[in-house]
């Protein structure tokens, strides 16, 4: 008896589902998503640029300048094939006793793309750029740079922001 009370509640058009109802449900549901999707991207992007304006914000060195730093880029860019470096943005700042070159820019990376090879890519970056006694300094504080270049003179060195805003 309970069996066909219950069938009787599924015959019922308020427990139905039509194909109408479904498509809306799965439209609602993949807007949804991509609203959050895009509200995630948002936020993440907000939040690095507001790090980079507050580490670019203790600059205290005025050497070296763009224009040095400018010809550096060039020398490294010309001995890897893996990365191009541009700045948009130069920070000398102090950490642990040492000053340190921060540069905010795009930076140019081969992407894998499938079956159709490989793609040139860009980002926004920080990263800094060291001479090689300074490079061992900062290998040393692998906590905050992580080696991305080591080229014959300079190397560059991807720099955790978040690490370096909370202790600078």
């Amino acid at each position: 008896m309970i069996g066909l009370y219950y069938n009787d509640l599924l015959d019922k058009s308020i427990f139905t589902v039509t194909t109408h109802s479904y498509i809306i449900l799965k439209i609602g549901f993949v807007v949804g998503f991509i609203l959050l999707y895009v509200s995630v991207v948002i936020y993440l992007k907000l939040r690095f640029r507001r790090i980079v304006n507050l580490v670019f914000a203790k600059h205290l060195f005025n050497e070296p300048s763009l224009q040095q730093l400018n010809i550096y880029l060039d020398m490294i860019n010309r001995e890897t094939s893996i990365f191009m470096f541009s700045i948009d943005r130069l920070a000398n700042i102090q950490f642990r006793d040492q000053r340190v070159s921060l540069i905010y820019g795009s930076v140019g990376f081969y992407s894998a793309a499938g079956r159709s090879g490989n793609i040139w890519k860009s980002a926004k970056s920080v990263y800094a750029l060291a001479d090689l006694s300074q490079s061992e300094w900062m290998r040393h504080n692998a906590d905050v740079f992580d080696l991305a270049f080591q080229g014959s003179v300079y190397a560059i060195f991807w720099v955790k922001l978040s690490f370096l805003n909370k202790h600078n």
